[in-house]
């Protein structure tokens, strides 16, 4: 593995990095909805997850009907944290950082 040369890298950068990450957390903290549908999207996120972990295949087979703009692999991951019965604000905190590191993979 890489070891990253910070001078190279910048400070900056790093400042800007971690900045933009806190900014991340304080909206998390204060339930932060600029757009408007982010609530709406959980809500319904929710749904299907629950769903899913109610009844998987039935969902699964039928997840063309659901009303969501969301990958199926997504929702079942959550759909897992969601029948061992994990608070709703750690499967947020899990989704924010999870879609943090879906940018650096792709």
């Amino acid at each position: 593995m890489k070891i990253i040369d910070l001078k190279k890298f910048g400070y900056l950068t790093i400042f800007l990095i971690i900045i933009l990450y806190l900014s991340l957390i304080l909206g998390f903290y204060f339930n932060e909805n600029t757009s408007g549908g982010a609530l709406f999207d959980y809500q319904n996120q929710k749904l299907i997850s629950e769903r899913f972990a109610n009844n998987f295949f039935y969902t699964l087979l039928n997840f063309n009907k659901e009303p969501t703009r969301h990958s199926p692999i997504l929702i079942i991951i959550l759909s897992l944290l969601e029948k061992y019965k994990i608070s709703d604000h750690i499967i947020r905190l899990i989704n924010l950082h999870f879609l943090i590191l879906i940018i650096f993979f792709f």
